[in-house]
């Protein structure tokens, strides 16, 4: 049986850092930090960058990374080359910022 993975962009990890406060959702991050043990919830390595500089959970990168070293992963070519596509679609193009985005449309990164 294949497992599921769940990859975690920069505001689904800022909302669980900001409002999920371990001391009342103790049930979460339980099943939470298994799923990132375990590799079922990973990320990438821009969102890593965007997290570090948010006030509040600047930590929480160190904390997944001491669970899970791989956690915050680089796309690999064919991810690169689906996302690139993505978002040369307007209304997917239109939720990332304009600094991003290259000359040609494609949003920049880092493989």
């Amino acid at each position: 049986m294949k497992t599921s993975i769940y990859v975690f962009d920069t505001n689904t990890l800022s909302n669980i850092g900001r409002f999920y406060y371990e001391s009342i959702f103790r049930s979460f991050w339980n099943l939470f930090e298994t799923y990132v043990i375990d590799g079922q919830i990973v990320s990438v390595r821009d969102v890593k960058k965007e997290i570090e500089k948010k006030e509040g959970i600047k930590d929480l990168p160190k904390r997944l990374e001491a669970l899970n070293r791989s956690f915050f992963r680089n796309p690999n070519k064919e991810e690169s080359v689906f996302i690139t596509r993505m978002f040369q679609i307007p209304q997917f193009r239109n939720s990332i910022k304009q600094d991003k985005l290259l000359s040609n449309g494609s949003a920049t990164f880092c493989v």
